[in-house]
């Protein structure tokens, strides 16, 4: 095999899984259902800016020192990113990764919602490839429809001209595929070993209620199959406090959050314990409180074949 074979059948299955929605997956979702809010990143990013704003402008009052109060905030953001609306504004759970889990890695983010997060991993830290997979045919739509955006974006800001693809193309390495996770027919899941990097961010409170301890377990078992040896898993999870706000979706809904057992906050010893996933040091610890999206962040890594 060529120095650039491997690369090519990676882009391969990568493009391959992006074709065509599983069987799983539904071109029309109720929003919100299984947590595929069409207005989440726009309403996290106001929320997060002006938190972030309001923070900044506590640090400043107490008599922080001229020129580095603002950057000292808890996100890590100066002012000037901070803004509600503003343009620099970017996730602040970016800062909570290691450059060295992402940067020309093959990234696997599963429940991308409309791809918002994608691209700013992908601005900020330039992975090999990258695939993110949602349910909601909608929100890949937007997803594909805002590359087109951010390509046009990229070009201008790199000085670029014309429609000619580049192979210093960032977004050449972005796919995105429909197709519900759980779904014993998804794509992503039959790759083993192809991914460095496994992204699951708030996603499991949906998974949980929906497919119950068995569902949140094949996912689990699932990402660790397609971890390369010593690749990452990073894990946003929801509180199981949170779980009784929307037990009552339907009555197999409730059936399943009465017969959860598996709780959340048990995750990583499953993880290790069941599916061979080492955890690292938490990435934003279960106790974190006064923000708004504080969810726990976790990492494990796949220990070496």
């Amino acid at each position: 095999m060529g120095a650039g074979d491997g690369d090519k059948t990676h882009r391969s299955e990568v493009s391959m899984a992006a074709e065509s929605p599983t069987p799983g997956a539904q071109r029309v979702l109720e929003e919100g259902r299984v947590g595929n809010y069409h207005s989440y990143y726009g309403k996290r990013r106001k929320l997060m800016a002006v938190f972030q704003a309001q923070n900044a402008q506590a640090t400043a009052a107490s008599g922080a020192d001229e020129g580095d109060g603002d950057e000292n905030t808890s996100t890590g953001h100066s002012s000037s990113s901070t803004a509600p609306g503003s343009a620099l504004y970017s996730d602040e759970r970016l800062d909570l990764l290691k450059e060295e889990w992402v940067r020309g890695k093959r990234v696997l983010d599963l429940g991308c919602n409309d791809g918002t997060f994608v691209y700013d991993l992908v601005a900020r830290f330039q992975p090999r490839s990258v695939l993110g997979v949602d349910i909601d045919r909608a929100l890949i739509d937007d997803a594909k429809k805002r590359r087109k955006n951010m390509r046009r974006r990229w070009r201008q800001n790199s000085g670029r001209t014309g429609e000619a693809k580049s192979s210093t193309d960032p977004l050449l390495c972005v796919h995105f595929c429909c197709e519900d996770i759980i779904s014993p027919d998804a794509k992503w899941a039959q790759h083993a070993g192809a991914y460095d990097l496994v992204l699951l961010m708030s996603v499991t409170k949906w998974i949980h209620l929906h497919h119950g301890d068995a569902g949140i377990k094949q996912v689990f078992k699932n990402v660790a199959n397609v971890l390369a040896p010593r690749g990452v898993f990073v894990l946003e999870y929801q509180r199981w406090s949170t779980y009784r706000r929307k037990a009552n979706l339907s009555t197999e809904v409730h059936q399943n959050y009465k017969s959860i057992r598996l709780r959340p906050e048990v995750f990583d010893t499953y993880l290790e314990h069941e599916c061979g996933l080492k955890p690292g040091p938490p990435i934003r610890p279960r106790g974190v409180t006064g923000q708004p999206y504080n969810r726990p962040m976790l990492s494990f890594r796949k220990g070496p074949v």
